[in-house]
């Protein structure tokens, strides 16, 4: 009996603690309904904590839900936290439209994905070697999910082995990163290994090529894999709330990552909690240097470019608008550009007049003075100076 409770006290000391802050995640093993209170369902709070009061995210049907009470062992609480079993009674849901297997979390803190990226441990019990393209079961949380596993580090991996794999789900799932999970055959149904989830929303990896991308992110820190997503997220820059759901990071967390990140000058903040990494604004300004030089080139006679042309040059996307003002602010801090209202143009750009547009331009700016408030329309400007309307549009813009 003593071995035994030795063995039992050295396992438990090198379990890890379930985290009591940060997000809060319950992964549901029961529904069902009571009379008088409506949809009620129960399972273990995996990490974080919540509230009477508060508002949870049913996932992965994205459904933001209200609560009306909790329950630890059969007693009202004002609040659970990570590793107590509970009780949640649930309002703006009926019982058919949430199941076992469903995840409650914060709002907005987790992103259901169709891929996972994954170190894949298969047991030394397994009856084969693990084929490109297998059909597993997958089970995470209280959730089961059929997938095919692509692997990143050979084409077979036999028992007892290790290797990095790409998982492509058959249904959404609502998972992070670090978190653990079993795989099972499809048939007959037997466990053959387990693993833990390196990034819960990869791109889609080609099989053997794809496995440095992993191992890389498997090795970085949390500073480092929130600018690796902005890297990738290229001149469209991430919200906040679409960097917190692909990291499962707690609003604190990703605020002080973003804000050392800042201070860094690794990343910069756009308008609306847009973030940019500051390779990526700084690819813009590169782009709008360009457009400025090609446009000043193509209209040597004008001393600004409209605003819309530098748009369609160097940031053609919506989501890419705030990036771009972020760079022209920079180039203007740079003295390299010249930005008025709609307008911009390169810091030393002149308008080249010559020959005959030089004689037009002063008959032009003579006729106009001598107008004083009844100011000639433009086609009158343009007979005056012998030049056609549009020419003498051109000049009256420059």
């Amino acid at each position: 009996m003593d071995r035994l409770l030795e063995a039992l006290a050295e396992i438990a000391a090198s379990v890890r603690m379930r985290p009591a802050a940060g997000i809060f995640r319950l992964p549901i093993d029961r529904v069902f309904t009571m009379k008088g209170a409506g949809t009620v369902i129960t399972g273990t709070v995996v990490s974080g904590s919540l509230k009477t009061g508060e508002k949870i995210e049913c996932l992965p049907q994205g459904k933001t839900l209200r609560l009306r009470g909790l329950q630890v062992h059969n007693q009202v609480v004002k609040k659970i936290a990570a590793g107590q079993r509970a009780a949640i009674n649930l309002a703006d849901i009926e019982k058919e439209d949430i199941h076992r297997g469903d995840m409650l979390a914060t709002p907005g803190s987790i992103s259901p994905t169709l891929m996972l990226d994954v170190r894949v441990n298969l047991s030394e019990r397994a009856p084969k070697p693990l084929a490109q393209r297998t059909r597993l079961r997958v089970h995470h949380g209280t959730k089961e999910v059929m997938a095919r596993i692509v692997l990143l580090e050979g084409e077979t991996l036999s028992p007892g082995e290790s290797a990095l794999c790409q998982l492509r789900l058959e249904a959404p799932l609502a998972a992070a990163a670090e978190d653990a999970f079993v795989l099972r055959t499809y048939s007959p149904m037997r466990v053959i290994g387990g693993g833990t989830i390196v990034d819960p929303h990869p791109p889609k990896r080609k099989k053997v090529a794809g496995a440095d991308g992993v191992a890389q992110r498997e090795s970085l820190p949390v500073n480092e894999v929130v600018l690796e997503l902005l890297d990738v997220s290229g001149a469209n820059g991430l919200e906040f709330k679409d960097i917190r759901a692909r990291c499962g990071l707690s609003v604190e967390e990703l605020r002080s990552c973003l804000d050392e990140l800042q201070v860094e000058g690794q990343v910069h903040a756009g308008r609306r909690e847009r973030w940019f990494g500051a390779n990526a604004v700084k690819d813009i300004e590169v782009k709008v240097v360009q457009a400025l030089a090609q446009f000043h080139r193509r209209e040597p006679l004008r001393a600004f470019v409209p605003l819309n042309l530098v748009i369609g040059a160097a940031a053609p996307a919506v989501e890419q608008r705030e990036g771009l003002r972020l760079a022209l602010e920079a180039l203007v801090r740079q003295g390299m550009v010249v930005s008025t209202g709609d307008r911009t143009r390169l810091a030393g750009h002149q308008p080249q007049w010559s020959g005959h547009f030089a004689t037009a331009r002063e008959k032009i700016l003579a006729e106009t003075l001598r107008s004083g408030l009844a100011v000639p329309s433009p086609a009158e400007l343009a007979a005056k100076a012998g030049l056609k309307e549009k020419d003498c549009q051109r000049v009256l813009e420059a």
